[in-house]
C-alpha cells in the first residue's frame, strides 16, 4: 500500500496544530471571582472556598493557621489567590495541578550544593529545620529545640551556614556536620568549678527570704523547678504534662512571691495553672496563648466609613487580619497586638476616617432602566460607587464628587435610553398564548401585552425584532379545523321478531332485478341523512339500515354535524331531564308535610357523546370519544313519587383514523322488560275481584346503540390555493407534456 508522506506531515502539522490551540485555549481560560468576602475566618477555610471556585485542590501544609479577613473582588481565581497568599506571607507551589501552599518557601540546586532561595514568615524552628532537611534530601538529626518561631529571608547561601543561623536563637545547641547527615545536638553540660563556693544544698534552686522567692539558674528542667517550688512552698500540685521542656535561658527572677513565681515559670515552660481545693492542677498551653496576654487591645469606633469598606482600602503591610478584627453591626475595628503592630494600623485609620469634603449626593431619576440594575451597568472605574436605591421608584442617590458626577451623567445619558419598540399583530393566536410559547429570540421582559388580544409591542433592536417577527410567523398559523359526521342507531329486537345487527347482513333475495328494486326501493328515505350511509357505510348497510327503520327495529339516535379546532373538546347531548320535588318531613308529627314543598331535584336520561380530536403532523386524526347512554326504568311514577330504578352504560375510547375515514363504536347493549296491564273499565278496578277482569303482558326488548364517526380535516384558504398549483404543476408535466409527444 502506497502512503503519500507529504500529505501524512501535513496532517501530522494540521493535528498538532490543532492540539497546540486546544492548549492554548485550556491555558488561556480562567476562573473569574466576581465579588467574595472573608471576614475574620479560619485561613484554611478561605482556601478550601477558593479551591472550590477554581476547580484545583488546595493543599495547606502545617504551617497554615491562624484567621484572615480579605474581599476579592472582579479578579482572575489565580491573581486573587497570589494577592491573597502574598498578603499573609504564605508561599505557592504548583506540582501535577495541585496547589501546595506553606509558609515555607524553599529552593535548593543539588549541582552546586546551595540553598538558592529560602523564604519563611513566623514558623516554628522545628518545623523550619524538617522543611530544610526535605528540600536538600539529606537528614538533619536534632535533639529538643525550644519552641521558638522565626522569620528568614536568604539567597545563595550553604546548608551548613543557614542550618547555623536557624540554631542561633538556641545557643545550648551546637551543629555536628557529618558526610551523610548534620546533627544538631545539645552542648554539653559544663564541669563545675570546684574553687566555687558550695552552694546552700537545701536551697538546690531557689532561695526564699520571708515569703519571697528568687533564682538565678541556666538551663533547668521545667519538672524539677516546679517540684522545688511546690516542696519550698508546701502546698500540693497535680502535674498534668507528659513531656519536660528544657528552659535553656539564663532565669533569674528576684523577690517575687509564690503565685507570681509559680507563673513566671509556667510562662517559661508553655503551662498554666488552676487552683481548686487547695490543689494546684498545672496542665499545657501553646506559647501563642501566652503572647496573647501580652498584647494590647484598642477599639476603633468609625464615624465616616464603613468597616467593610475600611479593609479594602487598607495597604497590604497594614491589612493583616490576625491584628484587626471587624465588628461590622457596630461599625467598629478591635485591633490586637503590640503597640508597634496595631498603633501603625490605628493612625492610618484615624487618617482614612475623615468627614467628606469634595463629595456630594446626587440623585438620578431612571426613565428606562431599573434601578436594581443600575449597579451591575456601571463601568469598572465605576464598581465601587455607593448606589442607593429609593424604594418603590426607579430612583437613585450617589455621593460623587464634582469631577467624576460630570463623567457619571454622560455614562447615565448614554445608559439610560429607550429600547426601540414596535407593535406586533397576531393572525391567529392571542397574546396570551404567546407568553406561554415565546420564541426563542425573545424573552418575556421583551413583550408587552395589551388590552386587545391580537395586538402586542416587541421591544428591542430591529434585528431583533425582524428575528422575531420570521419565528413568530412559524407558529402563527390557524389550528386545523375537523368536522366530525355523527351517526347514532339504535338497534332493537323484540320477541317474536327476527333481528340481525351487522354492517353485512344476509338479505334474501331471490335474483338481480328483485336486488335492484329492493335498493332503490329501500334506501331512498336515507338519502335525506345529513351522513352519507350508502356512500360511506355500503348499500348493504344502508338497505338494511332502511328495512329497519320502517320495521320500527332501528331508530336513528342523532344525525348531526360537528365542528372543533384541533385540540378542543365537542359534545353532543340528546337527553331528558326528570324533575321531582323531594318531601319535607314535619317534625312535630315524623309524618311527610303537605304545605311545605321540598327542594326540587332531577334525573337525565338520554344520549351523550363528547369527541376531542387534534390533527398530527401528518395530517391523521387522533380522537377521544366518551358515549354515554342511560334511561329510566318502565316501572317509575314521578306523579307518584316512584322515581323507579335508572341504567347507564358508557364507552370511553381513543382511536388514529386519516381525514375521511369513518370509525364505528358498538358494544352499549341494554335490555329492557316492559310490562302492561289490560283491564276491562269499572270492573278491573275493583279490590281483589277486580283481578279476575285484569291481563298482564310482558315483553323483553334488546337493543344496540351503535355510532359511526366520520372525521374530516378543513383545509385552510392558503393550503387549498397551495394544493391547487400542486395539481397544476403535476396536470402540466405529466399531461401536457405527454400530449406534446404523442
Amino acid at each position: 500500500m502506497y502512503f503519500n508522506r507529504n500529505a501524512i506531515k501535513k496532517a501530522s502539522k494540521m493535528f498538532i496544530f490543532v492540539l497546540f490551540i486546544l492548549f492554548l485555549t485550556q491555558s488561556l481560560y480562567a476562573k473569574k471571582i466576581d465579588k467574595l468576602e472573608f471576614y475574620d475566618q479560619p485561613i484554611t477555610d478561605i482556601l478550601l472556598a477558593l479551591a472550590g471556585i477554581g476547580g484545583v485542590s488546595v493543599v495547606p501544609d502545617e504551617t497554615i493557621y491562624g484567621r484572615a479577613s480579605f474581599v476579592f473582588v472582579d479578579i482572575e481565581f489565580e491573581e486573587g489567590l497570589r494577592i491573597f497568599l502574598r498578603t499573609y506571607n504564605m508561599y505557592l507551589k504548583i506540582e501535577n495541578n495541585i496547589y501546595y501552599v506553606s509558609k515555607i518557601n524553599i529552593e535548593y540546586s543539588p549541582g552546586i550544593q546551595l540553598i538558592t532561595k529560602i523564604d519563611a514568615e513566623d514558623v516554628n524552628l522545628t518545623i523550619l529545620v524538617e522543611a530544610v532537611s526535605k528540600a536538600i534530601n539529606k537528614t538533619v538529626l536534632k535533639d529538643s529545640l525550644p519552641t521558638i518561631t522565626l522569620s528568614i529571608h536568604q539567597q545563595n547561601i550553604a546548608i551548613k551556614d543557614l542550618l547555623e543561623i536557624l540554631i542561633a536563637q538556641a545557643p545550648n545547641h551546637t551543629l555536628v556536620v557529618y558526610p551523610s547527615y548534620y546533627h544538631i545536638q545539645l552542648k554539653p553540660t559544663p564541669t563545675p568549678d570546684k574553687s566555687a563556693p558550695t552552694p546552700d544544698p537545701n536551697a538546690k534552686f531557689f532561695t526564699k527570704t520571708g515569703d519571697l522567692y528568687s533564682i538565678q539558674e541556666e538551663r533547668k528542667r521545667f519538672k524539677e523547678l516546679l517540684e522545688e517550688l511546690f516542696k519550698k512552698e508546701g502546698a500540693e500540685y497535680q502535674l498534668l504534662i507528659q513531656r519536660d521542656v528544657l528552659i535553656d535561658t539564663w532565669i533569674r527572677f528576684l523577690n517575687k512571691t509564690f503565685e507570681q513565681m509559680l507563673r513566671l515559670l509556667c510562662e517559661q515552660g508553655n503551662a498554666d495553672y488552676k487552683q481548686i481545693n487547695g490543689v494546684y492542677y498545672v496542665f499545657e498551653i501553646a506559647q501563642r496563648d501566652i503572647v496573647k496576654k501580652l498584647k494590647e487591645t484598642m477599639i476603633v469606633s468609625l464615624r465616616y466609613i464603613t468597616a467593610q469598606d475600611l479593609q479594602r482600602l487598607l495597604p497590604p503591610d497594614l491589612g493583616s487580619s490576625k491584628f484587626y478584627r471587624i465588628d461590622t453591626g457596630n461599625n467598629v475595628i478591635i485591633l490586637n497586638g503590640s503597640a508597634d503592630e496595631i498603633i501603625p494600623i490605628a493612625e492610618f485609620i484615624t487618617m482614612l476616617d475623615q468627614p467628606m469634603t469634595t463629595t456630594q449626593y446626587y440623585r438620578y431619576d431612571l426613565k428606562f432602566i431599573k434601578a436594581a440594575n443600575f449597579q451591575a451597568l456601571l463601568p469598572e472605574d465605576f464598581k465601587f460607587l455607593k448606589v442607593v436605591q429609593i424604594p418603590d421608584s426607579d430612583s437613585i442617590i450617589i455621593p460623587l464628587s464634582i469631577e467624576r458626577k460630570e463623567s457619571l451623567d454622560k455614562y447615565v445619558e448614554l445608559l439610560d435610553q429607550p429600547l426601540p419598540s414596535s407593535e406586533v399583530r397576531l393572525k391567529y393566536i392571542k397574546s396570551e398564548d404567546l407568553v406561554k410559547n415565546i420564541p426563542p429570540s425573545a424573552k418575556k421582559e421583551d413583550i408587552v401585552i395589551t388590552q386587545d388580544p391580537s395586538i402586542i409591542f416587541f421591544k428591542g433592536p430591529l434585528e431583533k425584532q425582524a428575528e422575531f417577527r420570521r419565528e413568530l410567523s412559524i407558529f402563527d398559523q390557524p389550528a386545523p379545523q375537523i368536522v366530525y359526521n355523527v351517526l347514532a342507531i339504535s338497534y332493537q329486537k323484540q320477541e317474536g321478531l327476527s333481528w340481525q345487527q351487522t354492517d353485512n347482513p344476509n338479505i334474501a333475495i331471490s335474483d338481480s332485478s328483485s336486488l335492484n328494486s329492493v335498493i332503490s326501493g329501500n334506501i331512498g328515505n336515507l338519502l335525506t341523512a345529513n351522513f352519507d350511509i350508502p356512500s360511506i357505510l355500503g348499500y348493504h348497510l344502508a338497505s338494511y339500515l332502511s328495512l329497519s327503520l320502517n320495521t320500527k327495529n332501528a331508530e336513528i339516535l342523532t344525525d348531526t354535524t360537528l365542528y372543533a379546532l384541533s385540540g378542543e373538546k365537542v359534545s353532543f347531548n340528546d337527553t331528558e331531564v326528570f324533575r321531582y320535588s323531594v318531601g319535607v318531613t314535619d317534625t312535630t308529627t315524623g309524618e311527610a308535610s303537605t304545605t311545605v314543598a321540598g327542594p326540587t331535584e332531577s334525573i337525565e336520561t338520554g344520549f351523550i357523546l363528547t369527541i376531542e380530536g387534534w390533527v398530527s403532523g401528518d395530517g391523521m386524526i387522533t380522537m377521544g370519544v366518551d358515549v354515554t347512554i342511560s334511561n329510566q326504568g318502565s316501572s317509575a311514577d314521578v306523579a307518584s313519587g316512584n322515581l323507579g330504578t335508572t341504567s347507564e352504560k358508557s364507552i370511553n375510547t381513543k382511536s388514529r383514523t386519516a381525514s375521511g375515514h369513518p370509525i364505528k363504536i358498538g358494544g352499549l347493549i341494554r335490555e329492557n322488560v316492559n310490562e302492561t296491564i289490560e283491564k276491562i273499565p269499572l270492573l278491573g278496578d275493583i279490590p281483589i275481584i277486580g283481578l279476575l277482569f285484569q291481563r298482564k303482558n310482558e315483553s323483553n326488548t334488546r337493543s344496540e346503540i351503535v355510532v359511526y364517526i366520520l372525521p374530516h380535516i378543513v383545509m385552510s384558504v392558503q393550503e387549498k390555493a397551495d394544493t391547487g398549483r400542486r395539481l397544476k404543476r403535476l396536470y402540466t408535466k405529466y399531461f401536457t407534456e405527454e400530449s406534446e409527444g404523442i
